[in-house]
């Protein structure tokens, strides 16, 4: 059974987390470009000003990346679980969409990033 102490420290630590999305989300910049890495090789980096249809060889096949609307996301993949595909889009700085299976990386770079990283650190 809970008593009043617990139910005062539960409803103040979901207090807290739902307080902590505005100051994170304010470290968290818009990215100005995407890098893609197959392999841990950089095969490409795009700027996130121009919307385009990238295709991506990896390791078992072609994953077709799409830059739209100043975000990026994996339209298709030939993994079998297709993770990638149903992440949906990035565009902040520091995001990551990863075909594990097709070792393909794509991350978002831009903005101020070293924020991000101190606040982490």
């Amino acid at each position: 059974m809970l008593t009043l102490a617990d139910k005062i420290l539960i409803a103040g630590l979901v207090i807290l987390t739902l307080l902590s999305f505005p100051i994170i989300k304010h470290f968290h910049h818009e990215g100005e470009w995407v890098v893609i890495e197959v392999d841990g090789r950089v095969v490409g980096n795009f700027s996130l000003e121009e919307d385009r249809l990238i295709p991506v060889d990896g390791k078992l096949g072609t994953t077709r990346v799409k830059i739209v609307n100043k975000g990026v996301r994996v339209l298709d993949s030939p993994c079998p679980h297709k993770l990638c595909v149903k992440s949906g889009p990035i565009s902040r700085s520091g995001e990551t969409l990863v075909c594990l299976p097709n070792r393909v990386f794509i991350r978002i770079k831009g903005g101020d990033e070293q924020s991000v990283y101190a606040v982490s650190k």
